[in-house]
């Protein structure tokens, strides 16, 4: 499921944020949080999710066959996610830090809500690379096992 999200990313950037490390043990599982950028900007607010257990795949029987069976899937430790899909707003930041090109909006315009699109696996991964290196914390594309769990 993830997986083909994070090849096509549906055209939309979604829950691309993750972050790990050691200020994820200072936030209680539930809060927000963001991360401060260049030029007093703020970067996407985060989530944190809890350590857990659950099951990987279709609980519905009617999904595709490489979603069974369902497989038991242990987070060992909290991690925090992209509380929303990034925005065009979080992109623009990213592109005018790193003279990139913004994605083609389809005529919709900018938005601060609006998630961006028209974005390849290899772009959000140097977004996530470049917020990395911005912020001093960790960012990395989820698993599928961690956007499933989050989701």
């Amino acid at each position: 499921m993830a997986t083909g999200l994070n090849r096509s990313l549906l055209g939309t950037l979604t829950l691309l944020a993750l972050l790990i490390g050691n200020p994820v043990h200072a936030y209680t599982p539930g809060s927000v949080f963001s991360d401060a950028l260049p030029q007093d900007q703020q970067g996407p607010p985060l989530v944190v999710v809890p350590a857990g257990r659950y099951l990987l795949g279709d609980h519905s029987g009617r999904g595709n066959h490489n979603e069974r069976p369902l497989t038991p899937i242990e987070i060992s430790r909290p991690f925090s996610i992209g509380r929303y899909e990034v925005s065009f707003t979080d992109w623009q930041h990213y592109a005018e830090a790193t003279s990139t090109a913004m994605p083609d909006n389809e005529g919709w315009g900018l938005s601060a809500q609006r998630p961006v699109i028209h974005v390849s696996w290899h772009q959000a991964l140097a977004y996530s690379q470049w917020l990395s290196k911005v912020t001093g914390q960790r960012y990395r594309l989820p698993t599928e096992a961690e956007w499933e769990y989050a989701a």
